[in-house]
């Protein structure tokens, strides 16, 4: 089939429209997944008071600034996760978020000074087995044996922790 030029225009066209609609789309759920988007709070109240046969009419002002302020890690299903806890759990009427999210703050925090601390910890452990050792890298009485390596990943580790022979 011979494609002539208004032909080709109004694919091109079409196709310039979907992908205007996709780049929108996917800044509306960027936007949504940081709390910034009412619209899709107000969609998932209406999905989960379907869902669950709740009236919630309004969203709280303070909830959405609970949404608005929280610094969303994951993405679109998180906020839909945490909208429909907070239909469960609220009172006919309005819509109440109970959840905490400083913890979840927290608890990254948290984690990120536990990968210190293990690092800290696989450091001073090389070092001992390695004095242990007299540092003895590779054989059967070797550091790498104790510690369950091959002699290249302890020595890529060693030059991680900046650790040498003293």
């Amino acid at each position: 089939m011979p494609l002539n030029c208004s032909t080709f225009a109004t694919i091109v066209v079409q196709r310039k429209s979907l992908a205007i609609l996709h780049a929108t789309a996917i800044k509306i759920a960027a936007q949504a997944a940081q709390g910034r988007h009412p619209l899709l709070v107000n969609h998932f109240v209406a999905k989960f008071n379907k869902k669950t046969g709740k009236k919630i009419l309004s969203v709280l002002k303070e909830a959405l600034n609970v949404l608005q302020e929280y610094h969303w890690p994951g993405n679109v299903r998180e906020l839909e996760s945490v909208v429909e806890r907070a239909v469960i759990t609220s009172q006919e009427g309005t819509l109440q978020v109970l959840d905490r999210f400083d913890t979840f703050r927290k608890k990254e925090e948290e984690s990120v000074d536990d990968v210190k601390a293990f690092a800290a910890h696989e450091q001073d452990h090389i070092l001992q087995v390695l004095q242990k050792t007299g540092w003895r890298i590779e054989g059967p009485t070797g550091a790498a044996v104790l510690l369950g390596l091959n002699p290249s990943p302890l020595r890529a580790r060693m030059r991680k922790y900046g650790i040498r022979r003293q």
